[in-house]
């Protein structure tokens, strides 16, 4: 209530009480016997009254006013207080939180990871790739071309832009070797979270979306950063490769180092590369889509709006007592972190059945086991 509202309010009273005191001091007057009336206000009686009467009458009218209004004022607000309880009575209540060991709901969880390995010498060993490209150059030109096989040198012509073939390549070589490095360590520092949700409110909530607001420290992994083996213990077995062999495998797989520049250029290469069948054209057709059950939930999704990525979950109900732990995880690259820190993740709840959103805030703790142990 603003003051100019409160002050009329009372004033409003307050003529109502100064209106009734006069009645009475006429009927006082009139009707009550002298003897009964104190002499000093018999005296004031029969002057008519004075100013300082009339100030007190004021002033108590005035009091009695507020006093009413105030009265007025906390009726009103804890009836108001009592339609909103009601109203949030009626309304689910949604506690989210990550999914620990256990797949209990936790609003805080930790993580911990190792110390980082040491970087290579990239300096180092882009130093020597450069050697063993010069030294295959200086072989060809002292050979006079004849280092090469003749069916290659019949079916071949020079390469006229491997001179910036060659420098393009040592700095996409550096990339490769940063790719080897992370996926080195993809085991330790390719994490994933997985949401649940719980109503613990009175009433089902229904399409219910959970939106967690992620630090501006946040990367997703990209390929190399995983750390998924690409075959199985029996699979590798079977063939008999070496641990080597899979390791190269995994390597061209996930770093995708890139191709050395050519002194020579294929002629039967343009031609025929018309006339056979692209890689993504000998598959075979994709499978009808089989029918499955609905689920529940979706996501994640992420976006990003103003440099800041969200990740979206969605519910299509959400029920009392029945906790929603069948939420795909997000995955989080933590390459980056050299000590430990604490990520605050606000997260903000929405759902057709609630008449504002909800929020809540969910503490990642990111240890390094060294100051772990060292604490």
């Amino acid at each position: 209530m603003t003051f100019i509202r409160w002050s009329w309010k009372v004033l409003t009273k307050g003529f109502w009480i100064l209106g009734f005191v006069p009645q009475l001091l006429d009927y006082i007057s009139t009707y009550v016997p002298t003897a009964y009336i104190p002499s000093s206000i018999r005296n004031l009686l029969e002057k008519g009254g004075n100013w300082q009467l009339t100030l007190v009458l004021v002033g108590i009218g005035l009091l009695v006013s507020a006093y009413l209004v105030h009265l007025e004022t906390a009726q009103a607000l804890k009836e108001q207080e009592l339609r909103t309880c009601q109203l949030e009575d009626q309304q689910p209540y949604i506690v989210v939180g990550f999914q620990d060991t256990a797949c209990h709901l936790v609003e805080r969880l930790e993580l911990q990871l190792n110390p980082l390995p040491p970087k290579p010498d990239f300096d180092a060993l882009i130093a020597d790739k450069r050697r063993q490209l010069l030294a295959k150059q200086r072989d060809h030109e002292f050979s006079g071309g004849l280092a090469a096989p003749i069916t290659v040198l019949a079916l071949s012509k020079p390469n006229p832009h491997y001179e910036e073939e060659f420098e393009r390549y040592l700095v996409e070589y550096r990339d490769y070797l940063l790719r080897q490095y992370e996926h080195t360590m993809a085991a330790d520092r390719t994490r994933s979270l997985v949401p649940i949700a719980r109503n613990e409110g009175q009433h089902p909530a229904n399409s219910v979306t959970i939106e967690l607001v992620m630090p501006k420290v946040y990367r997703e992994p990209m390929a190399h950063q995983y750390r998924e083996p690409l075959l199985t213990k029996e699979t590798v077995e079977k063939l008999g490769f070496t641990e080597e062999q899979v390791k190269q495998f995994e390597d061209q797989y996930a770093c995708k180092p890139p191709p050395e520049p050519q002194m020579f250029i294929s002629q039967l290469e343009s031609p025929l590369s018309y006339a056979l069948p692209r890689p993504h054209s000998l598959s075979q057709s994709p499978a009808p889509p089989q029918e499955c059950e609905k689920r529940n939930t979706s996501g994640p999704i992420h976006e990003v709006r103003d440099g800041v990525c969200y990740i979206a979950y969605h519910i299509e109900q959400l029920v009392q007592h029945r906790p929603e732990d069948d939420f795909d995880p997000f995955f989080l690259w933590l390459g980056d972190v050299q000590h430990s820190t604490v990520w605050e993740i606000p997260v903000r709840i929405t759902s057709a059945d609630l008449r504002k959103p909800q929020e809540a805030h969910l503490i990642l703790e990111i240890r390094i086991v060294e100051d772990t142990e060292a604490g």
